[in-house]
């Protein structure tokens, strides 16, 4: 039986195959596989795991959370879902969220943070914790 995180890395890689960091020639993938090794060092569960790897693919690519449940179970579908902004989960929402600034949006993520899951928390720091590494990364590149 294939293990749930080789697909899911699997997935993952199709879906970010022909993007980049921001503003760097740094595959994407790299991102989702730092989140996981956060993950995996916090003793995170398969998964929860699975989930580091695919949390931006529903937001950043034509992947669904549909098809993320469908090849992937409701729990794992559920983190991902978690952790992406709700105008990528319903093109409804996306008209009324364009005329909200950056931090009105992040505003909603801290907010909504409070009352979620241990493993929902993790997933939301570890893609916290990654960005801020590459942005530190980018700052020593820039500035020094």
């Amino acid at each position: 039986m294939e293990s749930i995180i080789k697909k899911a890395f699997e997935v993952a890689l199709e879906a970010h195959k022909k993007q980049k960091r921001k503003a760097t020639d740094i595959p994407y993938i790299v991102h989702p596989m730092e989140v996981t090794i956060i993950l995996m060092k916090n003793g995170a569960n398969e998964e929860l795991i699975a989930a580091g790897l695919l949390h931006d693919v529903v937001e950043d690519t034509d992947v669904t959370i549909e098809e993320i449940e469908k090849k992937f179970g409701k729990k794992i579908a559920f983190l991902v879902q978690s952790v992406t902004e709700p105008t990528k989960l319903n093109k409804k929402l996306k008209k009324e969220d364009e005329k909200k600034t950056w931090k009105e949006r992040k505003k909603h993520t801290i907010d909504s943070i409070k009352s979620v899951s241990k493993e929902v928390k993790m997933l939301s720091c570890a893609d916290k914790l990654a960005n801020i590494s590459s942005m530190l990364e980018d700052y020593a590149i820039i500035f020094f």
